[in-house]
């Protein structure tokens, strides 16, 4: 039985971990414990039967929070690097703030590296934008 109990208490792990905070663990964990202990009194089984059938469902759930945490990590991470430079760029166009709120200006500055100005070899400091100073 206790077997039995470990791959779905392993999937709800890895649901809760995908979704929830680590404190989620506390009445997640509880509730799997009571459960594997009423079937396993129902069933008649003995101490040790029962003390496994417990036990391994609990770490199970456990372990597969934390591959749904690390998964939900690893996500998130990545969302962040191929998103946010042109979500903060839509924003920075659409608001004309700057990134920080701080209620300067953002505008677009046409590039001064040109060919034909003998600026060929230069790299300008921020080509895309430029903050100026409300006042």
């Amino acid at each position: 039985m206790t077997f039995e109990l470990a791959l779905p208490a392993f999937l709800a792990g890895i649901a809760l971990g995908l979704r929830y905070r680590v404190v989620i663990l506390i009445p997640a964990v509880a509730l799997v414990i009571l459960f594997a202990m009423i079937v396993g009194i129902a069933r008649g089984d003995g101490l040790l039967s029962l003390i496994m059938a417990m036990v391994i469902p609990g770490a199970a759930i456990q372990i597969g929070y934390l591959a749904g945490a690390h998964i939900r990590t690893t996500v998130d991470d990545h969302l962040i690097k191929a998103f946010a430079p042109k979500a903060q760029a839509c924003e920075c166009e659409a608001t004309g703030d700057n990134a920080n709120g701080d209620g300067e200006r953002v505008t677009r500055q046409p590039s001064t590296n040109h060919p034909a100005d003998g600026h060929a070899g230069e790299q300008p400091e921020n080509p895309d934008c430029q903050l100026e100073a409300s006042i």
